[in-house]
């Protein structure tokens, strides 16, 4: 056996910055400001100012300085009503919609006025006057109406400069190009939590649609505390219930009655298995409060059944294409979300999520009808937990301070008949020290197990521990922000023969012989074990 660990350190740290127009945030708030005037066009202190929101706790209330500024930081990205108040004037209404890690600036003017019942309203547009950021949002209302495939990350798919690769997907991520960068150039965060795959980097999660609140995809001129990547940042947040109690049941079928058929005609070059299947995707959600303006809760449960056959394109001398094997999926995506008032300015929010799969049959294809070499069963996903802490300062500064867990497997294991030894013939007809022949491929029989599983490719579990902290000020008409975080991500490889070894039968120059294959101990000790490769990075 044996061991090998890789160690990088390097810290990041998003040094105080000094701004007047580019705001830095926290990744799962937004921020609404504004400045409040006479009809004259001079700035009005001392005015009583109120936001509230169906996605907000309470009200918030702040008093505008000698400069007439107001300022809500750290609030939920949803619709806001912005009310405006001072004695001897009308008051103003306006209603703003805020996205995720953005700015609404709502500007209002106060007119004099003998009854103070007057008010005035409006709607401002959906415009951040104050980020340089290149990207776009996407409410769960807009996705709900766009065919986004059943998974929340085709919906970045709709942004400019946004293409597929033929990166690694393993099975169920979508491998996206961001204005050129690779699909491992991204980062995949959700509810502050860094989601992106430990191993190769792409998207790390798949999380049922039901859950999801708004995705915002940021393409350029993102701000200091989202590093790590390359592409694109690919950052969502999730519901979190409400003074109401809502839910909704929701079910869909697919198959491949639903789909167009393929032609397949002599003139395609076609290898490997085609699969036909159905699938039943059916769950349901709940949010709501165990006390109003205090504790809302949210829950989602998807689960995803998609029995499947597969089988292969061109016949093989053993196993003929109209024999059809079994290769099942289930997935059961489910999600929490709690948020706890604490104290006034004091908000404390718990997240988890999770993704577990299992596809069982013949998973890795199939070169001879005995189940033992395709008998298996690939367990995927993992479960994300965050806590994360939004302390309010008046409006004056705000800290945020967040501890999370990220878990992703992508494993296989022999099951049934495929835990045996695997034995491979690859011998060939003929074939002298002069003119040998070359050995077939694929073998003309396979035998036993399912024979050699590469950790890195088959076998792997990671996870990653995150703590960040981040406290930004705000002085006058700037913004100080300085932060940190410190990340360790750990994987697992484990590259190993079922039944212990493999046993092959080749020829060479004419000469039959056997190639005994497995993994020792040491160079002493033969006795056969599994390669456990353990990796370790901390940034």
């Amino acid at each position: 056996m044996s061991r090998l660990t890789f160690l990088s350190r390097r810290l990041v740290l998003a040094y105080p910055l000094l701004l007047t127009a580019l705001v830095l945030r926290a990744q799962t708030t937004s921020t609404v400001q504004g400045t409040i005037r006479d009809t004259g066009g001079s700035p009005l202190p001392s005015v009583t100012v109120e936001a509230t929101s169906p996605r907000l706790q309470g009200t918030r209330v702040v008093i505008t300085g000698r400069e007439g500024r107001y300022r809500f930081p750290a609030v939920p990205p949803g619709i806001y009503t912005v009310r405006a108040t001072l004695s001897g004037f009308a008051s103003a209404e306006k209603t703003a919609t805020v996205s995720l890690d953005a700015t609404a600036t709502v500007d209002m003017t106060l007119d004099v006025a003998a009854r103070e019942e007057i008010s005035v309203s409006g709607e401002i547009p959906l415009v951040d006057v104050t980020s340089t950021t290149s990207g776009t949002s996407y409410t769960s209302k807009v996705i709900a109406r766009l065919p986004v495939a059943r998974n929340y990350a085709d919906i970045v798919r709709s942004n400019p400069g946004v293409s597929s690769d033929r990166g690694e997907t393993q099975g169920r991520s979508l491998a996206l190009t961001i204005y050129g960068a690779t699909s491992v150039e991204n980062q995949w965060i959700i509810d502050g939590i860094n989601t992106t795959n430990v191993l190769k980097g792409f998207q790390g999660k798949a999380i049922n649609n039901e859950f999801v609140d708004e995705v915002e995809v940021k393409t350029g001129g993102y701000q200091a505390e989202y590093g790590r990547a390359l592409g694109g940042i690919i950052n969502v947040i999730t519901k979190s219930g409400g003074n109401q109690l809502r839910g909704d049941a929701f079910a869909y079928f697919d198959s491949d009655a639903t789909k167009a058929k393929r032609i397949v005609t002599s003139d395609d070059s076609l290898s490997g298995m085609r699969t036909t299947s159905t699938r039943w995707d059916f769950g349901a959600d709940l949010g709501g409060f165990v006390f109003k303006d205090k504790l809302w809760f949210f829950a989602a449960y998807d689960r995803i059944d998609t029995p499947r056959t597969t089988s292969r394109y061109v016949s093989s001398p053993a196993v003929p294409n109209t024999l059809l094997f079994p290769l099942n999926q289930t997935d059961n995506l489910y999600a929490g979300k709690l948020t706890w008032n604490i104290a006034n300015r004091s908000t404390f929010v718990a997240t988890g999520f999770a993704d577990p799969s299992r596809i069982s049959g013949a998973e890795r294809g199939v070169f001879n009808p005995d189940p033992g070499t395709w008998e298996s069963r690939r367990e995927i996903g993992g479960t994300d937990l965050g806590l994360r802490l939004n302390q309010l300062f008046g409006s004056s500064a705000v800290l945020v301070a967040q501890v999370s867990r990220h878990r992703d497997r992508f494993e296989l294991f022999p099951s049934g008949a495929g835990v045996a030894i695997s034995r491979t013939d690859s011998t060939c007809q003929g074939g002298t020290p002069s003119n040998p022949c070359q050995s077939p491929f694929p073998p003309n029989l396979v035998t036993g197990g399912l024979g050699f599983i590469q950790g890195d490719l088959d076998r792997n579990h990671s996870e990653r521990d995150q703590y960040r902290a981040d406290v930004t000020l705000y002085p006058g008409n700037h913004e100080i922000k300085v932060g940190g975080d410190y990340q360790e991500g750990k994987t697992t490889t484990i590259t190993y023969y079922t039944g212990g070894q493999k046993v092959t039968k080749l020829n060479e120059y004419g000469q039959v012989y056997y190639r005994h294959e497995f993994i020792a101990k040491s160079p002493t000790d033969f006795t056969p074990v599994d390669r456990v490769l353990a990796a370790r990075a901390i940034d």
